[in-house]
């Protein structure tokens, strides 16, 4: 059995008057293979429904979103400008030796564009592998 290593962690908070959903994306090293997996909890009325997706992705694909974010620099003090609906956004990725989270509200901060991008490229893996019909965790 294979030992996951979260390389990053996307949590998604939806907030308007008609969403009370979550959904985390993490970014997994599994030694021999890359991983995007998905928890999305959605509330509605009494109950709560839950799904779990995990997506291959190819090792070069993941190496590169790497290498940019760490040539990225992100300012200390994020501004980022407020919305009325949107989501809450926040990643951590794990580094060598050290851990980043950076939060913040519908769009990304000035000068952490860098960030903003891979955040996108996690959703945009998640979209494609639920538009090519994945349902279910694959490896568990």
């Amino acid at each position: 059995m294979s030992h996951d290593s979260i390389v990053a962690k996307l949590r998604i908070t939806p907030v308007g008057p008609f969403h009370a959903m979550l959904e985390t994306i993490t970014l997994v090293d599994r030694g021999n293979q890359w991983l995007v997996k998905v928890v999305a909890r959605e509330r509605f009325g009494d109950g709560t429904a839950t799904q779990r997706l995990a997506i291959p992705v190819e090792e070069s694909v993941v190496r590169n979103h790497l290498a940019l974010l760490k040539g990225a620099t992100v300012p200390a003090y994020p501004c980022s400008p407020m919305t009325l609906d949107g989501e809450e956004i926040e990643l951590t990725v794990h580094g060598e030796g050290s851990s980043l989270t950076l939060q913040w509200w519908t769009i990304v901060p000035t000068g952490a564009e860098v960030v903003g991008e891979f955040v996108q490229w996690l959703r945009g893996v998640v979209k494609q592998g639920v538009q090519n019909g994945l349902n279910s965790t694959a490896g568990e």
